[in-house]
């Protein structure tokens, strides 16, 4: 699990490890990568060796801030065991500028803030822009 950089000063991400089960987790290996809108990996970093004991969590690793990441981008984290299978895959996206909604709205609803019939402006081509290249970045990496 990926913090958004939601913790302290918000310039280092947190990676958790969380295990659902009621089996011990011995040995996996925690990866994380960023990709650009293009589909380009703009960073990559992995951890072995995490032993977990049934219902817990912890931090795997902390990353710093990734600045030729883009403007917007994606953010993939994976726990394999030993053999590499994938346990568990989350991916995540997140924007430079780092969301602030308390301040933005002014009162205002959100209907008014992102248009007529709350259809936010513009975001369908950018998700579907957007959508398209992790859909080739995570196509590659297979």
């Amino acid at each position: 699990m990926w913090d958004y950089y939601a913790t302290g000063d918000r310039s280092t991400a947190k990676i958790y490890v969380v295990n659902q089960s009621a089996q011990p987790l011995q040995h996996a290996i925690v990866s994380v990568a960023y990709y650009a809108l293009d589909g380009s990996r703009k960073f990559f970093h992995d951890a072995g060796d995490i032993n977990l004991g049934p219902h817990t969590s912890s931090e795997a690793m902390a990353i710093v801030r990734i600045k030729d990441a883009g403007p917007v981008y994606f953010v993939k984290c994976e726990l394999r065991d030993i053999s590499g299978s994938v346990i568990a895959d989350n991916t995540y996206w997140s924007s430079r500028v780092d969301d602030d909604l308390g301040s933005a709205f002014h009162g205002r609803s959100i209907q008014d803030q992102f248009g007529a019939m709350g259809r936010p402006l513009g975001a369908q081509y950018h998700a579907a822009g957007a959508c398209e290249g992790l859909r080739q970045a995570l196509g590659r990496q297979r």
